[in-house]
């Protein structure tokens, strides 16, 4: 519920507030996707919160065996060259 509150400037009333119902767009859905994934380690497909937009049901999902979420890649270095 922190990042959903962070993300939305607000804390839900409860893990069964709907993010989308709460003021939640699609931007806020990209960033609260991104800032779960940062703290789970693990990569949070945005329509994730579209299909789950509850804390609640989310954390079903994630908690699920075949989670919609993978574990987080490491980025590459990148080789370019200036």
């Amino acid at each position: 519920m922190e990042v959903w509150s962070q993300v939305l400037g607000r804390m839900p009333e409860g893990p069964h507030a709907n993010f989308f119902a709460m003021g939640g767009k699609s931007l806020q859905a990209i960033q609260a996707a991104n800032r779960l994934a940062q703290r789970l380690q693990r990569e949070i497909a945005v329509s994730a919160l579209f299909s789950y937009n509850t804390v609640s049901a989310l954390a079903q999902a994630l908690n699920a065996p075949a989670a919609t979420a993978r574990p987080r890649r490491a980025r590459a270095a990148s080789s370019r060259r200036c």
